[in-house]
This record gives structure tokens, sequence and C-alpha cells, in this order.
């Protein structure tokens, strides 16, 4: 996605996008690498055009439905596992500081 993505669907009279991210994103989780730098072009653009935010982080280490959309299909270990939903959580809570108060979202 560039910028002139988001002008195009602004110009279409969409007022949302949903941006799925990686639990990741951060980039504290080896051998992946980090993407929250792309999030906040995405957050500069949609604010520029009016439109809004809705951050799906899609996916959880080991994979919260077992579906190839987790990464790994036909595994659900994550829900298993109290250290990685504490790292959600804390990946969660990371991204409502970064952008909570942000208009875009």
């Amino acid at each position: 996605m560039t910028e002139r993505d988001f002008a195009y669907i602004a110009d279409k009279g969409l007022n949302a996008i949903r941006i799925p991210v990686p639990y990741f994103i951060f980039g504290d989780v080896k051998p992946f690498v980090g993407c929250v730098e792309y999030l906040d072009k995405a957050f500069n653009w949609a604010e520029k055009y009016g439109l809004q935010i809705l951050i799906d982080l899609h996916t959880a280490p080991g994979s919260q439905n077992g579906f190839d959309n987790g990464g790994i299909c036909g595994v659900c270990k994550w829900g298993q596992n109290p250290e990685e939903v504490e790292f959600v959580l804390n990946v969660l809570e990371r991204l409502a500081q970064r952008y909570g108060n942000r208009e875009g979202l």
C-alpha cells in the first residue's frame, strides 16, 4: 500500500481501512522482521485523507486458530501457553499506547 492507495480509497467514498498486523510488528521476535514503521506511515496517510484505521492483530505465536492465516496450518497452541498469551496482550497494549490517541484510529 502506498499513499496513492489511501487517496484512492478516500476518493471512492470509503472511510476505513482494516490493516492486519503480525504479533512480531515491533521486531522483537526472531527471526521475524518488525514492520511498525509501515503502520506509522499508514496512520499518517489515513489522517491526511480523513480515513480511519482498524488495527487487526492477525497472528499469534503458535497460531491462534489453526488456519493458515495464523502462519501455521493445523496447529492451534497459542492459548495453551500463558507466556505467549501474555506476550500478545503486551503487543496489544503497546499498539494501544502508540496509536490510542491518533485521530485515525
